[in-house]
């Protein structure tokens, strides 16, 4: 079958089953720009299982090659579909193939689209191939593109930030997006740094009280201890004085 004839059948079943009303309000939480057919994870699950034995038979080439096609459209169901056909074929992906990686996230237009392809495709990449991963990631950490700063600290979140074993890299990469002009930048940011207070609880909570101490915007700080008791955010909070009006998580 050929690529864009599979590509078109299952755009046809995600369609089949879209709800304008819910797109609608899903763009509520998204950028402006936001795209999608206003399908629940379920729904999009489905179809994907639908086609995931003609997917994974494909070769390598072609599975990237059907999901830039659904990266390409820009609408987020569809991104779903192509990290799942990544998350397919990430047996054969290697650090040669990396620079196809970052060509695709280059297409990416929101923020649940990224963090699916962090969590499940660049964290099982980052166990595997950690050294080039990494290299990559930095790259990511300095780009002009707001999606792919967020992705470099994504990645860290969970199981990953759980571990403890990248504590020092998630400071070096925050470091750098600190002063971000995108708040979902700054929200990945504090994301990562919550996370990561379970592999490393002293170190990272000094972290956050040094950034309470420079100023830091509490978007970071405030998403960074939301998992936090109240007597240790409060801890955390009495560090700088708070604003006019107090601080609110």
């Amino acid at each position: 079958m050929k690529i864009k004839t599979l590509y078109s059948q299952i755009v046809a079943e995600l369609r089949a089953q879209s709800d304008q009303t819910q797109a609608e309000k899903d763009k509520v939480y998204h950028k402006k720009g936001y795209k999608s057919y206003g399908l629940k994870i379920p729904q999009v699950g489905a179809v994907i299982r639908n086609f995931k034995p003609i997917i994974g038979r494909l070769p390598l080439g072609e599975k990237f090659d059907l999901a830039e096609l659904f990266y390409i459209s820009g609408c987020a169901e569809e991104g779903h579909v192509g990290n799942a056909i990544l998350t397919l074929g990430i047996d054969g992906i290697k650090p040669e193939h990396f620079s196809r990686i970052d060509k695709l996230l280059g297409y990416f237009n929101n923020w649940d689209e990224v963090d699916d392809f962090s969590i499940n495709v660049m964290q099982t990449l980052l166990n595997r191939y950690t050294k080039d991963t990494l290299n990559l990631l930095n790259s990511w950490n300095r780009s002009k593109n707001m999606w792919k700063r967020r992705a470099s600290v994504v990645v860290f979140v969970r199981k990953v930030g759980a571990s403890g074993s990248y504590t020092d890299v998630v400071f070096e990469f925050c470091d750098k997006l600190l002063c971000d002009e995108e708040d979902l930048v700054l929200k990945a940011v504090g994301w990562v740094l919550k996370d990561n207070i379970v592999g490393s609880k002293k170190r990272v909570i000094d972290y956050i009280k040094d950034l309470r101490r420079s100023g830091v915007s509490s978007v970071i700080t405030l998403y960074a201890i939301r998992a936090q008791n109240d007597k240790e955010r409060k801890e955390i909070l009495d560090v700088r004085q708070a604003k006019k009006g107090g601080d609110k998580l």
